[in-house]
């Protein structure tokens, strides 16, 4: 927990005060994005999430950004809280509810080749908290119970934002979450505003 808040408090402090020693500029962005977790041993719905964050830019080729991203609320059938054998008799089955969310920092290679267009490259580390609530049970009834965890994991992702004038820039974008149990697809739309 101490090594992500001097992560996110070094990168915070980058993106207020590289700006003015760099005359370069300071956004912020929001997005909604369809989410596909998957992992081969469950089945995982997917779902909607969000993110908003702040970065800056340094120069016309790297950026920094930091968001709060939430990957959504997933369903997820097939966990094996029961081993095979005796219990299993009785007809037992598991299932859960799943939601992440976390903050990503992350390093944009850009790559703008006129004034309107910019391509970029993403890659950073997402430090996550999952909330699992786990439903065992069978016919006759169930039982449930929350579970919290946490970790850091690498993300990387690819984008193209869109500037018609002004402040203001679309883009859309593809990103890729590692994390321990699950992989993560996220297609996002979002909206940019540039200071």
């Amino acid at each position: 927990m101490r090594s992500m808040l001097r992560t996110l408090l070094t990168l915070f402090i980058a993106i207020i005060f590289a700006p003015a020693a760099l005359s370069q500029q300071v956004y912020l962005s929001g997005d909604l994005a369809y989410v596909t977790p998957s992992n081969s041993a469950i089945d995982v719905s997917s779902g909607f999430g969000y993110s908003a964050g702040a970065g800056v830019t340094l120069g016309d080729y790297i950026a920094l950004e930091l968001e709060y991203v939430a990957l959504g609320d997933f369903s997820v059938d097939g966990v094996e809280a029961v081993e095979d054998g005796a219990l299993n008799d009785l007809g037992l089955g598991a299932a859960s509810d799943a939601s992440v969310t976390g903050f990503n920092t992350s390093v944009l290679l850009r790559w703008p080749p006129n004034e309107w267009d910019t391509f970029y490259l993403r890659a950073g580390y997402f430090t996550w908290e999952n909330e699992l609530t786990l439903i065992l049970g069978n016919s006759v009834g169930a039982l449930e119970d929350t579970l919290t965890r946490e970790g850091s994991d690498p993300m990387f992702g690819i984008g193209y934002a869109y500037a018609p004038g002004g402040s203001l820039s679309l883009y859309i974008e593809y990103n890729r979450y590692a994390t321990e149990e699950l992989d993560i697809d996220v297609i996002a739309g979002g909206v940019g505003y540039s200071f």
